[in-house]
């Protein structure tokens, strides 16, 4: 399922996401994200909410482990998910990126969700996404 969600920083592309994160200056990155079963089993609130904050930590924050591909591969994998889920961009964009941005405002955001970040980045490639750099 195709992903059609403009996060800032990201350009999809065919199957696959191209995306530019500022943690990472100007590295892009192409990603596939999970099969369409897996992003079946993933289409949940919960799981959305936790895919958008770790998104913009990835994406806004240096963590050890995680690279440009790593934060591209959330960022993807959260808007296919939403896409997945029918939301629309207004929607995703209200309900779950702007509540993941004011926990991103606070400043250990960085440190008390690295871990998390770094896991959910190594769980998604167990399920079968990948970063093509």
């Amino acid at each position: 399922m195709e992903a059609d969600y403009p996060v800032r920083g990201s350009i999809l592309h065919a199957g696959s996401h191209i995306v530019a994160s500022p943690a990472y200056g100007n590295v892009i990155s192409t990603i596939q994200t999970p099969p369409s079963q897996v992003i079946e089993n993933l289409s949940t609130s919960e799981t959305l909410h936790e895919l958008s904050l770790a998104n913009l930590i990835a994406t806004n924050c240096e963590i050890e482990g995680v690279k440009a591909g790593d934060a591209a591969l959330i960022a993807g994998t959260a808007q296919t998910v939403a896409s997945h889920m029918g939301l629309s961009v207004d929607d995703y964009f209200s309900t779950y990126l702007q509540p993941a941005l004011q926990e991103i405002s606070a400043p250990d955001a960085c440190e008390k969700h690295a871990e998390t970040t770094r896991d959910i980045a190594l769980k998604l490639q167990e399920l079968g996404g990948s970063v093509i750099e």
